[in-house]
C-alpha cells in the first residue's frame, strides 16, 4: 500500500526515511545531515523571514565593518547631523531661530559639548593626508548651546539613533548612534533582498539588488545620516513595489503589501522631499499596472484598506511636517548672481550630470576621494547590462517603464537642480537623488521575468554581476580605508604607517579581511537566493511573453 504522506521534496529527499546517526537519505543513496535538513526544512516554511534574518546579518557586517573604517567626522554635515540626533534625543525637535541666523535653515540647540563637530580640516579636502591628524575630542558632558542647519528635518530618523547618547558620554556614543543607524539601515536592505526572493519570479532581481546598492549606499548606511535610510528604505519600496506590478498584480500577497506599505511609509518620514520618491514611482511603474491592478477589488480587501491607511497617514504627517517646520529650507551656497542668465544656470547644471553618477556609485569622505575606477567601470557596465537585457527580454510594458525609469533619473536631478539654484545655490550631490536613481536597476530586472528563451544562462548572468559588484564594493571599501589610514597616495599595504597614520578601533588589516569576508557572504547570499527564489503558488493573470527577442522570431 502507498503511503500517500510521504512526499519527495524538490532536493530529491524522500521525507519518510531516515538514514543512520539522525542523517536523511536522498533518492540517490547519498545522505546530509540531519541539521543541514532540518535548515532547509525551516527556511522553506518560513522563508521570507529566513531570507530575511540572513541577509541582515550580513548586511550588518558589511556595514557595521563600513562604520568602524569611517573616521569621526569624515562625512559631509556630519557634526550638524550628529548634534540633530543628540538634541532630537533630548526632546529638542527643531530647537530654535538664532536671532543672529541669515538662514531660516538655522536652529539652536544645547547638547553636550563632546558631540560640536572634531576639527577636521587637516585632512577633510585633501585626500592624500590621513585622518590621524585630528585632534583628540575631549570627552565632557557640559552642555553648550550651538546651531545646526538640518533642525527642521523630520525627526524619525535621529529618533531610531540618536538615543545612545542618552547612556554615553565618550566617543563610544558616537559608534553606538552610528550602529543604531547600521542597524535601521541594514533591516531595511534586508527586506529588500528577502521580497525579491520570496515573490520575484525574475532570476535578475537579485543581481538588480546588487546593483542597486552601491558603495555609497552602504558609506551613507554605516553613519549618522538621514540619507542612508532614505535610500534603504527607496530600494525596499522600489522592490516591494516592482515584483507586486509585474508578479502579483491581480491578488498580491498580504506580507508583499505590508512589505511595500512599512517601506513607503517610512520613506516619507525620513527627509523633506522624501515623499517624492513614491509619488514618481506610480508613474515609472504605471505601464506595468495598467489594467491590470484592480483598484476596486484590491481596496476590497481589509489588508490592502488597513496598509494602505498607514501610507496615508505617514504621507499626511510628512506633508504636515514639511509645511509645519519649513522642511525644505537649507543653507544656500554658491548661490548664482542675480542677473545670471538662465541658459547659463542650465548649462551648469548639465555639467554636473557627470558628477552626479560618480557621486551616485561613491565619492567618500568630504566627496573627496572617489571609488575606484574599476568600481566605477563595475557599475556603469551592470547597470547598462541590466537595461540591455530588460530591452531583449522585456515585454513592451517593460520597455516603457525602463525608459520612465531612465528618463526620470536624468530628468528630475536637472530640474529640481535647475529650479532651487537661484535661491539655494547649486548644491546638489548624487546622494539626494540615489532613491530614485536605485529603481534604473531593480525595475529593469525586474521586468526580465520572461526568460524561456535563456534559461540557465540567465541565472548565471545574474551570478556574473553579483560577484562583480561584490568585487567593487571590496575596492571602493578598501580605498577608501586606504585613503583614510595613509592617505590616497600612501603606501597599499594595510599596516603601513605614514605620518599622522590613523588607527581605527579595528586594525586596517582586520577591516579588510571583514570586508573580503563580508562582501564574499553577501554575493553568496544573492546568488542562492537567485537559485532558490519562488513565487507563492498563486499565478495572477500575466499578459502573455511577448519580448523583442520573440517578436524577431516570429518574423
Amino acid at each position: 500500500m502507498i503511503d500517500l504522506d510521504r512526499r519527495i521534496g524538490p532536493s530529491g529527499l524522500d521525507k519518510g526515511e531516515t538514514g543512520m546517526n539522525g542523517h536523511r537519505r536522498r533518492r540517490d543513496g547519498r545522505q546530509l545531515p540531519s541539521t543541514l535538513v532540518t535548515l532547509r526544512a525551516h527556511f522553506r516554511r518560513h522563508r521570507f523571514i529566513g531570507a530575511w534574518l540572513l541577509s541582515f546579518m550580513v548586511l550588518v557586517v558589511v556595514m557595521e565593518a563600513w562604520s568602524l573604517a569611517t573616521p569621526l567626522g569624515a562625512y559631509p554635515d556630519s557634526g550638524t547631523q550628529t548634534i540633530k540626533a543628540v538634541a532630537v534625543a533630548r526632546g529638542q525637535w527643531i530647537g530654535t531661530r538664532p536671532t543672529e541666523a541669515t538662514s531660516a535653515a538655522v536652529t539652536a540647540v544645547r547638547v553636550p559639548d563632546i558631540y560640536l563637530q572634531p576639527n577636521v580640516s587637516c585632512f577633510a579636502f585633501h585626500p592624500t593626508h590621513p585622518a590621524g591628524c585630528t585632534p583628540p575630542l575631549t570627552e565632557s558632558s557640559r552642555t553648550v548651546s550651538t546651531v545646526t542647519h538640518v533642525g527642521r528635518y523630520p525627526p524619525l530618523y535621529y529618533l531610531l539613533v540618536g538615543w545612545p547618547s542618552l547612556v554615553f558620554f565618550t566617543t563610544k556614543s558616537m559608534y553606538a548612534m552610528r550602529t543604531m543607524s547600521v542597524l535601521v539601515n541594514a533591516a531595511m536592505l534586508a527586506l529588500a533582498f528577502a521580497t525579491a526572493q520570496r515573490w520575484s519570479r525574475s532570476p535578475l532581481l537579485l543581481a538588480g539588488l546588487a546593483v542597486a546598492v552601491t558603495p555609497m549606499t552602504l558609506f551613507m548606511s554605516s553613519v549618522v545620516d538621514p540619507s542612508g535610510l532614505e535610500i534603504t528604505s527607496a530600494i525596499a519600496m522600489w522592490t516591494a513595489a516592482t515584483v507586486l506590478v509585474i508578479d502579483h498584480p491581480g491578488d498580491p500577497p498580504t506580507a508583499l503589501i505590508r512589505v511595500l506599505a512599512v517601506a513607503t511609509a517610512v520613506l516619507v518620514l525620513v527627509r523633506g522631499d522624501s515623499p517624492l520618491w513614491p509619488v514618481l514611482a506610480l508613474g515609472v511603474l504605471f505601464p506595468f499596472a495598467w489594467r491590470r491592478i484592480r483598484i476596486r477589488e484590491l481596496w476590497a480587501r481589509r489588508d490592502v484598506r488597513l496598509w494602505g491607511g498607514l501610507v496615508v497617514a505617514a504621507g499626511i504627517g510628512a506633508v504636515a511636517w514639511v509645511i509645519w517646520a519649513r522642511a525644505l529650507a537649507v543653507l544656500a551656497l554658491a548661490v548664482p548672481a542675480p542677473n545670471t542668465p538662465a541658459a547659463t544656470i542650465a548649462r551648469v547644471v548639465a555639467g554636473q550630470d557627470r558628477g552626479l553618477i560618480s557621486q551616485s556609485i561613491g565619492v567618500f569622505g568630504w566627496l573627496d576621494t572617489p571609488v575606484p575606477l574599476l568600481t566605477e567601470l563595475i557599475w556603469i557596465g551592470a547597470g547598462g547590462g541590466l537595461v540591455v537585457l530588460a530591452v531583449l527580454l522585456g515585454s513592451r510594458r517593460g520597455l516603457a517603464s525602463v525608459a520612465l525609469a531612465v528618463g526620470a533619473s536624468g530628468a528630475v536631478p536637472f530640474i529640481v537642480s535647475d529650479v532651487t539654484a537661484r535661491h539655494s545655490g547649486l548644491i546638489a550631490q548624487g546622494r539626494y537623488f540615489l532613491p530614485l536613481v536605485v529603481c534604473i536597476p531593480i525595475v529593469a530586472a525586474g521586468a526580465c521575468n520572461r526568460v524561456d528563451l535563456l534559461g540557465e544562462a540567465t541565472r548565471r548572468v545574474s551570478a556574473v554581476i553579483i560577484w562583480l559588484a561584490a568585487l567593487g564594493q571590496f575596492a571602493a571599501a578598501a580605498w577608501a580605508l586606504r585613503r583614510y589610514l595613509v592617505g590616497i597616495d600612501g603606501p597599499l599595504l594595510p599596516t603601513a604607517t605614514v605620518p599622522d597614520s590613523w588607527r581605527p578601533p579595528l586594525g586596517g588589516t582586520a577591516l579588510d579581511l571583514v570586508f573580503v569576508v563580508g562582501f564574499a557572504a553577501m554575493a553568496c547570499l544573492l546568488v542562492a537566493f537567485s537559485r532558490w527564489r519562488g513565487s507563492d503558488s498563486r499565478h495572477d493573470d500575466l499578459e502573455p511573453p511577448t519580448t523583442l527577442c520573440q517578436d524577431a522570431l516570429r518574423y
